[in-house]
């Protein structure tokens, strides 16, 4: 289930992505942020990057939605972040088809129900056995790959990660 999966936590200031080779290797995490004019073209190389770098089988990309009385929501969407977010999203899912291979667009609530950014970190670090020290985007995209393995993410089975070698 975790073979050959890349999870993208998409943002418009910050995406990370995981790549999980296989189901007891450590993923491999990268962050990037653009800040310029040429973010979305940025974002978008980037990506088309990863998918020729790392062939997965699947892509997992967390799609964009509102939570109603979030500040952070209502700010992105008073900017319009949440139009270009969603017209990333749309264009991460083109390259997944374009080069054939099978993408997934998961919201935030279908991955990881209601569960805080506390609650998600918490619950990964449990499932590592140690510390993560990456930021919020890198945990999600790590989450979002582990909630695939539903007994994984609900802490009934343990699985030994080890380090991975590959790197990009």
């Amino acid at each position: 289930m975790l073979n050959k999966l890349l999870c993208v936590d998409p943002g418009w200031g910050t995406t990370a992505f995981a790549y999980f080779r296989n189901e007891i290797t450590l993923p491999i995490v990268s962050e990037y942020s653009f800040l310029d004019g040429e973010r979305f073209k940025k974002y978008v190389d980037t990506f088309q990057t990863a998918i020729i770098y790392y062939s997965p089988k699947t892509v997992i990309i967390e799609g964009v939605e509102n939570w109603q009385g979030s500040l952070k929501s209502r700010t992105a969407a008073a900017r319009q972040d949440t139009i270009k977010l969603a017209y990333l999203v749309g264009a991460y899912y083109a390259i997944c088809s374009r080069n054939k291979v099978n993408a997934l667009i998961l919201t935030a609530r279908e991955w990881k129900g209601q569960l805080s950014k506390e609650a998600t970190a918490k619950r990964v670090e449990r499932i590592f056995k140690q510390k993560i020290f990456h930021s919020e985007h890198v945990i999600d995209a790590i989450a979002i790959g582990l909630s695939r393995d539903i007994k994984l993410w609900q802490l009934e089975k343990s699985v030994s990660f080890q380090k991975n070698k590959l790197e990009m």
